[in-house]
């Protein structure tokens, strides 16, 4: 009876466990993301600054 409630315990654990780890990855991946759009929007505002119109 014990033997099953830990066995239990251990799946929500892993679980959670397993949880926390997507959700820190996607919020790196989201980061990462915003990151390069932000790059890619300043190198065409400086692409369209320096080309004459």
């Amino acid at each position: 009876m014990l033997y099953q409630r830990n066995l239990a315990l251990g799946a929500v654990r892993a679980s959670f466990a397993q949880i926390m780890v997507l959700s820190v990855a996607c919020s790196y991946l989201f980061s990462v993301l915003e990151m390069s759009c932000d790059i890619f929007s300043n190198a065409c505002l400086l692409y369209s600054d320096s080309t004459p119109t």
